[in-house]
């Protein structure tokens, strides 16, 4: 449910949202943690040991992890090839199906 939760927040399901608090009378937060973004490993640095102390430090909380796995399959979601966002499309001087940024009518999917 934090999982789902979050999701539904970045595509503006606020309605949604509000079923999984209401119905199900979890406290579900709509943002994963800074402490989770900022520490999270990617290119330039990771500081993953600190992502563990605080989920360590929360005693495994489902709804922590619900958020740190939000925040995963969304840097996942990012980068997966499907253009979540709508910031690339077809190169159509190419035949190779290769992308360019996208710089007029670009539509997330």
């Amino acid at each position: 449910a934090q999982c789902y939760s979050i999701l539904f927040a970045k595509e503006g399901n606020e309605a949604a949202l509000e079923t999984i608090r209401d119905v199900w009378m979890l406290e579900v937060e709509s943002s994963v943690e800074d402490v989770i973004v900022e520490n999270w490993p990617n290119s330039y640095e990771s500081n993953y040991e600190v992502v563990e102390e605080y989920v360590k430090d929360q005693e495994y909380h489902p709804l922590v992890m619900g958020r740190l796995v939000a925040h995963e399959i969304e840097l996942f979601m990012k980068d997966d090839g499907w253009n979540m966002e709508g910031a690339e499309r077809d190169n159509p001087s190419s035949m190779s199906k290769e992308s360019v940024k996208c710089t007029a009518n670009c539509s997330p999917y």
